[in-house]
């Protein structure tokens, strides 16, 4: 029962933080919202009247817009009905942040459904997602993530620009293959738990050419077959 207790505050938690964020980014866009005819009307005599002026101007416009528009994919969390799967993307998305990590998030459709084990498909995304982390090449190249249920199952992608390497795809799910200190767990316990499942499915590629590395993992619902 005290386990249960703590579970369901945690995601208590977790749902009034993302409700939180939620009603300030509203906050803020309609303070936007209200104040950017101002901000036109503003810009138009500035272009009229000086030239350097308005180039400091769109800096400042362009600084203040950004602040406000980078927030939506936030917002696509709400479409993860599991407050322990939005949880994991919300801790994510506060490490880009507080790190300056470039990030893109997208969430188009409502997830409802995840087809193993709550606690495996956890586990399996802060792997991956730690992965792009910790290997991503560090320059302004985003770490992309995908999550779309289909009508024949789960599909969860991410990407991230990644320095060269000589292993090979069979080498990187081994334990212990890789350059990080004290790593080499992460690809492998993850392949070894999905591996129990018959319709879980882990692709992972890396283009020598563009230097990205890129894993997919395929859950497919019960009732339906593989996608590859």
């Amino acid at each position: 029962m005290l386990i249960s207790f703590q579970v369901k505050e945690r995601q208590h938690q977790e749902s009034l933080q993302l409700y939180q964020i939620n009603e300030e980014y509203y906050h803020h866009l309609e303070e936007f919202k209200h104040d950017y005819k101002s901000l036109l009307f503003s810009l138009k005599i500035t272009l009229q009247e000086n030239k350097k002026e308005t180039l400091e101007f769109l800096k400042i416009l362009e600084d203040h817009s950004a602040a406000i528009f980078e927030k939506p994919q936030i917002q696509q969390l709400t479409n993860i009905v599991s407050p322990a799967v939005r949880g994991v993307f919300l801790k994510f998305l506060e490490k880009a942040e507080s790190e300056k990590i470039p990030i893109q998030v997208v969430i188009p459709v409502e997830v409802k459904t995840i087809p193993i084990d709550l606690v495996v498909f956890i586990r399996c995304l802060s792997i991956f997602i730690s992965n792009a982390f910790d290997h991503r090449v560090a320059d302004q190249s985003p770490i992309t993530i995908n999550l779309l249920e289909e009508k024949e199952g789960l599909r969860f992608s991410i990407a991230n620009k990644a320095n060269p390497t000589n292993l090979t795809l069979s080498e990187m799910v081994k334990r212990g293959k890789t350059s990080k200190k004290n790593g080499g767990l992460g690809l492998y316990s993850a392949k070894k738990m999905l591996d129990v499942y018959e319709n879980a499915e882990l692709k992972i590629d890396f283009s020598k050419q563009n230097h990205c590395f890129f894993v997919e993992m395929y859950l497919a619902s019960r009732k339906s077959k593989s996608a590859y």
